[in-house]
This record gives structure tokens, C-alpha cells and sequence, in this order.
């Protein structure tokens, strides 16, 4: 709905085992999220994930999102089989 506020937030997944990406020395989970209100009832918005690739080569990762309104979840995209949410890490 234009003029609302939502959040859209993400978190990578290994598809090899189905959990969330873990990265570092501290093994940390790599999520992103954003605060947006819509000025039209479609659009796009971007997430921005940072994370130290290097050590990933043979990995696929995929995305999960979820979008909220006043703090309730209204859609998801969770789909660990889904290839236009797959990136493949080769070096």
C-alpha cells in the first residue's frame, strides 16, 4: 500500500544444509534489512548483505525474505530449492 511503512528483512542460507549461513570466526549469521514506504503499489527495494566470501568457494547460498508491516509478518519467501534466489559462490 503506497504511503505505508514496511520492513523487508534477510538472512542467507547454506543450501547444502538448509541453515543459515554462518561466516567468520564468530560463526555469525549474515542478515540485512530495510525500512521503506512505497510511493506505488509495485515496485522493488534492495538489500545489501556484507560478508568475507573467500573461504566460501562451493557454496550455494540462497535468500530468505521477509516482509513486515507494523511489526507482523504479511509475506515470506523461504524456498530453499528456489534457483532465482541461488547464488553460487565458484572462487
Amino acid at each position: 500500500t503506497p504511503g505505508e511503512t514496511y520492513k523487508v528483512s534477510g538472512i542467507l542460507m547454506d543450501k547444502a544444509t538448509g541453515e543459515p549461513l554462518l561466516v567468520g570466526e564468530d560463526q555469525a549469521q549474515v542478515t540485512a534489512e530495510v525500512e521503506f514506504t512505497p510511493e506505488s503499489a509495485d515496485g522493488t527495494v534492495e538489500l545489501t548483505y556484507t560478508l568475507d566470501a573467500s573461504s566460501l568457494a562451493g557454496t550455494s547460498i540462497v535468500v530468505f525474505e521477509t516482509l513486515y508491516s507494523d511489526g507482523v509478518e504479511i509475506a515470506a519467501h523461504a524456498d530453499i530449492n528456489d534457483e532465482n534466489q541461488t547464488v553460487e559462490i565458484t572462487q
